[in-house]
């Protein structure tokens, strides 16, 4: 049976089959090779290939496994949030209710905003709200063209819900698809396929029939992760800096040490919050993150820094020392996004 979730293939049935496929630590990038030799990265954002290499020359190493090999050394980890096959000879992805909400990453990363942006958006809802984005706007005025119901007699109406309770905000970046007319959409629901056309023949599908969860998504925004978003952390002094140990510096309070925030998150906006606590002014060279002894570089994401470095279960231990003289000072970032607390349930 399938699985239930929507479907899209990324390569077009005429093409030849893809025999290999494979996700790219990213989560945003596959590799393909076809029958033909040709190997082929594809952007899942944006549904299109955006490189190709020829095939091997007779004799020389596999294209597609030195390839390979080489982007995943890429060390970046990022939650699954969609599957990938290749069994009916194009590369097909899909997007299950369980699976697809649980990653994030910065707009300013896929390029949808400026660098200095620091808005993290969901992977699997920004991707079904764009490839929606004009079928929303017409089942939302059917939605509301039809007649609400009549309250029981002695009973009073429910208030009308404000609109920012009910939509989505349309400030949010969406996927620029290429070559959408090519790709199908199917859209499975307890083993049914209750959806399949062109996508660019969406904007005139009704919305009934369709799955609950994607309705909810597609029209309201609304979206539930199965696994958190959000990783839990201790910072302390690196053991040959603290205080306790004949070093100079101090540890940070107890509401002050034990943190949550998204695993997206990048370490940089750490570094930020321990000069806000530590006093820049006091260190002027600033400070660096290790885990494990491993030096955290600033663009490394938290969850990143966990699936590489932390080796253990519990809450993450990252330790602050200050930046020797020669490295100079670290960049400056808001720390916004780091909830303070005595210990924050990671699964909220």
């Amino acid at each position: 049976m399938a699985s239930d979730g929507l479907r899209v293939p990324l390569s077009a049935s005429r093409a030849p089959a893809a025999r290999s496929h494979a996700t790219l630590p990213s989560k945003v990038q596959a590799l393909t090779e076809s029958d033909d030799g040709e190997v082929a990265l594809w952007d899942i954002p944006s549904a299109s290939c955006v490189r190709r290499e020829p095939p091997s020359p007779r004799g020389a190493p596999n294209r597609y496994e030195a390839l390979l090999e080489e982007l995943e050394q890429e060390k970046i980890a990022v939650p699954s949030w969609f599957t990938l096959s290749s069994r009916s000879g194009a590369l097909e992805v899909t997007l299950e209710p369980s699976l697809c909400f649980n990653a994030e990453a910065y707009a300013a990363d896929l390029r949808l905003t400026p660098p200095e942006s620091e808005l993290r958006i969901n992977l699997g809802e920004r991707l079904l709200a764009s490839l929606f984005h004009t079928w929303r706007l017409g089942a939302l005025a059917a939605l509301s063209a039809a007649t609400p119901p009549v309250p029981p007699v002695g009973t009073e109406a429910p208030p009308p819900q404000r609109e920012e309770e009910t939509l989505p905000t349309t400030a949010l970046p969406t996927f620029a698809f290429a070559d959408l007319p090519l790709h199908t959409v199917c859209v499975i629901d307890d083993g049914v396929v209750v959806l399949r056309c062109a996508a660019d023949a969406l904007p005139s599908e009704p919305p009934e029939g369709m799955p609950r969860w994607l309705l909810d998504t597609a029209l309201f925004g609304r979206y539930e992760p199965r696994e958190s978003l959000k990783i839990s952390f201790v910072l302390e002094p690196h053991p040959s800096d603290a205080c306790s140990r004949g070093g100079k510096l101090p540890e940070l309070r107890s509401n002050e040490c034990r943190l949550s925030a998204p695993r997206a998150l990048k370490l940089a906006k750490v570094l930020q919050y321990v000069d806000e606590k530590l006093g820049r002014a006091a260190h002027p060279n600033g400070f660096e993150l290790s885990c494990a002894d491993n030096v955290l570089r600033p663009d490394m994401s938290l969850g990143t820094a966990r699936a590489f470095f932390w080796k253990q279960g519990g809450d993450m231990l990252v330790h602050y020392r200050e930046v020797p003289a020669a490295q100079g000072p670290s960049k400056e970032v808001s720390p916004s996004s780091i909830e303070r607390g005595p210990k924050h349930d990671v699964a909220k």
